[in-house]
């Protein structure tokens, strides 16, 4: 009854954000949340640097996130200090590989891609835990940590922080669909009530394609969605004790339909007809399904969620969750791209 009220829960909080950003992100108020004065010019003016919430978003997801895999971790028994470690150093190889990757890929430098992160971080993931099972906490008081638990907690919380992310690309208008009137008509009839029509001259897909005040596919939206509702449904058997098909499940979603969305994208996503990312997310599938048959099999027993909910409160985990959304607030935040020109005055009737 706990795992129901648990995911039900999760579930319909997630229904009322994605209600209410679908319908309000694509306007133009909700790409800059905050403007922050660095010089001021010789007329008076202050150069800004913004803060948007695309920044705000994300940190939201990536907070998400890591609270779902730190309360799946504590619900398998597993001690909170190796798991904000391997939380800390999946971080520190995701975020920039984040970055690294759009580079290679797009060739700019003020971008970032999720599906590159994934990539490397899915490679690096079960060689870490070993590793660390091996070399650091072998012989300690530590219990080893098992490989296959592991990988579908951290599956779940990805495919749940990665739809919940994709309202940060709503509100900076990138990863943007195709104009329904390129596509082709079953696709207009499935998007005529749902579409994304994006307002504002500094959002990507304004700048980038000159498609703004046009109806998109809604890719965001839609793969905010698909990612979620799998991640859900992962939830739900990973809380049932079933780890290896939960990350077969989430990563055969999430992964397949990476591949099969891009082709409903207009955003630059590489040169030729196949993206990098596709390529990526096919190898992803392929490898993660030789992972599952390689590994063997978990000998963990049902998890036991109200012990998992206990450890977010510990100081530890509240330590780590608020340096998480705080470092992705500004490190995905500050707009590199778009700039800002202030002038502040006195309202003298209030003097």
């Amino acid at each position: 009854m706990t795992a129901i009220m648990f995911v039900a829960t999760l579930a319909g909080l997630l229904t009322v954000i994605f209600w209410w950003s679908f319908t309000h992100l694509t306007r133009e108020r909700w790409q800059m949340l905050a403007v922050i004065p660095v010089r001021r010019r010789p007329d008076g003016q202050w150069t800004g640097v913004n803060l948007t919430y695309y920044g705000l978003l994300s940190a939201n997801a990536y907070l998400l996130a890591a609270a779902l895999v730190l309360v799946m971790f504590g619900s398998l028994g597993i001690n909170l200090q190796p798991a904000v470690m391997l939380v800390a150093i999946m971080l520190a190889v995701c975020i920039p590989a984040a970055s690294i990757m759009a580079r290679l890929v797009e060739r700019k430098g003020a971008t970032l891609t999720v599906a590159g992160a994934v990539f490397v971080g899915n490679l690096v993931l079960p060689f870490l835990v070993m590793l660390l099972n091996r070399f650091l906490w072998a012989g300690s008081w530590m219990t080893p940590l098992a490989v296959m638990p592991i990988m579908a907690a951290v599956a779940v919380a990805y495919a749940v922080g990665e739809g919940a992310g994709r309202l940060a690309c709503i509100s900076f208008g990138c990863c943007y669909g195709r104009p329904l009137v390129h596509c082709s008509p079953w696709c207009r009839f499935l998007f005529a009530k749902f579409n994304f029509v994006f307002t504002g001259k500094t959002k990507k897909v304004a700048y980038e394609a000159c498609l703004d005040g046009t109806s998109l596919i809604p890719i965001q939206g839609v793969t905010a969605i698909i990612n979620c509702g799998a991640g859900l449904v992962g939830l739900w058997f990973f809380l049932m004790g079933h780890y290896g098909l939960t990350f077969l499940l989430v990563v055969v979603v999430t992964q397949g339909w990476r591949c099969f969305s891009e082709f409903m994208r207009a955003d630059y996503r590489g040169g030729g007809r196949w993206s990098a990312y596709q390529v990526m997310a096919i190898l992803t599938i392929f490898y993660d399904i030789g992972m599952a048959w390689l590994l063997p099999a978990s000998v963990a027993g049902i998890p036991d969620l109200p012990t998992g909910l206990t450890s977010l409160w510990q100081p530890l985990a509240i330590f780590m969750l608020q340096a998480i959304w705080l470092l992705t607030l500004f490190h995905t935040g500050l707009s590199r791209v778009t700039g800002a020109s202030l002038l502040f005055h006195l309202k003298e009737e209030k003097v």
